[in-house]
């Protein structure tokens, strides 16, 4: 289980203490989003928390000084979920270094192209980050093999179209096709949206 927390809410200070907290929790790792103005597939949740934060003032140097705090208190991996704008607008080298040394370990970047993908993947992985790439129920198999040839650590599986979210019910294939990726793709998948309660773990 990968938790989610939307850095900068309520504080940048207390992003650094739940982090911590999570360090002492038996789950597999924690994915940081970090604050973005236009929603990309996010719920009402996370749109309030990251609204909250920039309206807060929060900025992504904060945050990767947040990660960089927390980080000799966590042994699980730390990935960043961040718009692919904003990495541009720091510039990649500059945005991948600072990354590698707040201590994140990949970026979930779910607006990148299939064409600028590589480029960024590779630079992260100069830096001894990854990329972990997102492939969604409507994704062709030859696409997503082709997205996994950039992605790196796992394929992010979007369980539903639609925003993120809880949800009642998820869709009766998933199982087989996560199993039907992971075997034509070899990369361990992580699937993500519309997960709330403990069956659908």
């Amino acid at each position: 289980m990968w938790p989610f927390i939307a850095a900068g809410y309520p504080t940048v200070e207390s992003t650094a203490l739940l982090l911590r907290e999570l360090g002492h929790l038996p789950i597999r790792g924690i994915e940081i989003g970090f604050p973005f103005s236009d929603p990309i597939a996010d719920g009402p949740v996370i749109q309030q928390a990251f609204s909250h934060a920039l309206s807060s003032g929060v900025r992504v140097g904060q945050v990767l000084d947040a990660i960089a705090e927390a980080r000799p208190h966590v042994r699980q991996p730390l990935i960043g979920m961040i718009s692919a704008s904003i990495v541009y607008r720091i510039g990649v080298p500059g945005f991948v270094d600072r990354a590698a040394k707040a201590g994140l370990d990949g970026l979930i970047v779910p607006d990148i192209s299939l064409e600028e993908a590589p480029a960024l993947a590779a630079s992260l992985q100069q830096a001894g980050l990854k990329l972990a790439m997102l492939v969604a129920p409507t994704t062709p198999m030859d696409r997503s093999l082709r997205i996994a040839e950039s992605a790196g650590g796992f394929l992010y599986y979007v369980s539903i179209q639609g925003t993120t979210g809880a949800r009642d019910a998820l869709p009766a294939d998933l199982e087989k096709s996560v199993c039907d990726i992971r075997e034509t793709t070899g990369m361990p998948v992580m699937v993500g949206f519309g997960i709330s309660r403990a069956e659908h773990v």
